[in-house]
């Protein structure tokens, strides 16, 4: 079964997540060999899902968390 990008994208975070079918994973392997574009975009994911998994524990120290709230808002009223 040969996948188009649109096919690989539409699934990929189920990809990453290893929740396809054999069938599936193996004809998104087989376009990810040959299409540069969407092997980029699989390891995006994966360094993306890798990332927040290791931050899971951390907590933001809260005069940090005060100061980005106060810059979104400043973003949303246009000042910045």
């Amino acid at each position: 079964m040969t996948m188009k990008c649109s096919e690989v994208l539409a699934c990929i975070s189920e990809y990453v997540d290893k929740e396809v079918c054999p069938d599936s994973c193996s004809a998104i392997e087989e376009h990810l060999a040959k299409c540069s574009h969407c092997r980029a975009q699989v390891q995006t994911i994966t360094q993306t899902v890798t990332l927040v998994r290791r931050m899971k524990n951390c907590c933001a120290q809260k005069d940090m968390v005060i100061r980005l709230q106060r810059r979104i808002v400043r973003i949303d009223r246009g000042k910045l």
